[in-house]
Formats: C-alpha cells, structure tokens, sequence
C-alpha cells in the first residue's frame, strides 16, 4: 500500500541550527543510526558531541551516498569529503585521524581548513532523506523523490544548477519525504513523487511559498516559524520529535 502521510500539522518542526555538515560516504547501507557505525561517522558523531560547547554554531551532522571526489584538487587524498551548508563548502579527504584537528580549526576556530582543499559549492542544492534503516517510509519514498526531482530539473533545464543530494536521517521521519533545501535552509515534508514538482516548478523557479509542504527554515526559532504559519494560515505543531 502506498503511504498516507498523518493528518498532522508539519509547520514549525525544525530544530533550529546553523550548519548542516554532511560526510560523504559512496553508500547508503547505514545503521538505525549513523553514530552506531564504527568508523569515520561514529568518531565524527562523537567530537562534534564533545565539542558541543565549544562550537560558535549549532551543526546537524547526516551521511549521504555521494561519492568523495579525489579529482580536480592540487594533491588528490583519500578520505572523506565533507559538505557544508548553507554555506556551501566542500572539504576534500578528512580522514578520521583528522577529525580533531578539523573540527578545533574549522568549526571551532573559524579556520578556512586549507590542508582540505575547500572549495566554493554553486546552485542550489536539495537534500532528500533515504534512510531506510531509521525508518521504512523514508527508504520507500526517498528515492522515489530525489528521481521525480532529478527528472523534472532536468525538463526545465536545470541540470548543473540545482543539485540532488539523498542523505541520512535529517529529523522527523514521521514527515516522509523530507527534503531539504539550501542555501536557503528550508525545509519540507509530506512530499511525494507526484508532489516533487511542485518544488521544482513553484518554489524554485518562481519563488513560491508552498505552505502545506513547508516544515520550518534552519535560522527560525521555532516561535518565529510558528508565526510564520499563522501568517500563511495553517496550523503549526505543538512539538518537535
């Protein structure tokens, strides 16, 4: 049977933060959760948990199967990239003996990171949660939205501007599909296949709000982004998972 989603309000459900850092692993078969999985994620988890006070920001940290790219820097390195938004930064080859000496210097101290090859990401980019081992709905519907997506950037020309990215679990599943768009950092739920254009179509291309999709944006508290549904007229939610 397909998924219903819940009669439920999905207006102001993101916790708010300011950078979202996304490890680049060249797979999805990722555990329930991905600071389980021992390794470079798991260690990632760990420092930037131990880090919490010290950081100037607020970080969400997912995986995504996109590959890390050894090409096209001055001295390929093997390791994982790290992608960062909204800010859009990509960080070539940390390895999990890196991780400390990246998060003091980059998160923590501000640091450009140059032993990491930074480089400046363009376009938009769109993060679809897949993570089927957190929860079956996202694994069910994900993909079928990052190719719904991908299929209509590619009927209005966008290919090389707008970015399809599948991720790891971004927080609340419950509102399958999510996708998360940035730089701009908004997110949204509820989504579907037949409903994927409509990002496409109305939000990105003519800069329309899509309220009955709209979960919430990274840089609104959730007050403000309650406001914001009362402005638009639709019932917000109460809590947040």
């Amino acid at each position: 049977m397909p998924y219903i989603p819940p009669e439920e309000p999905i207006a102001a459900t993101v916790k708010p933060y300011e950078r979202h850092l996304v490890a680049c692993t060249g797979r999805s078969d990722w555990p329930g959760k991905i600071d389980d999985e021992p390794g470079f994620l798991s260690t990632f988890s760990l420092a930037l948990e131990r880090a919490r006070r010290d950081l100037p920001l607020r970080y969400k940290f997912t995986a995504s199967p996109a590959p890390s790219q050894t090409s096209g820097i001055a001295t390929p390195i093997s390791g994982t990239d790290l992608l960062s938004f909204p800010d859009m930064t990509r960080y070539h080859g940390v390895r999990e003996a890196d991780i400390p000496d990246f998060i003091s210097e980059v998160l923590v101290a501000g640091q450009k990171g140059e032993r990491w090859s930074p480089i400046s990401l363009s376009g938009r980019y769109l993060l679809v949660c897949i993570h089927s081992a957190r929860d079956e709905r996202c694994g069910l519907c994900g993909p079928k939205i990052a190719a719904a997506l991908a299929q209509e950037i590619q009927a209005h020309g966008l290919a090389g501007n707008v970015h399809i990215l599948q991720s790891s679990h971004v927080g609340g599943h419950r509102f399958a599909g999510n996708v998360l768009v940035y730089p701009e950092g908004v997110w949204f739920g509820h989504v579907t296949a037949d409903t994927a254009p409509r990002l496409v179509e109305n939000y990105l291309l003519q800069g329309q709000d899509e309220p009955q999709l709209w979960r919430g944006r990274m840089d609104l508290s959730l007050e403000q982004q309650t406001e914001q549904a009362h402005h638009w007229g639709i019932q917000a939610a109460l809590s947040v998972d």
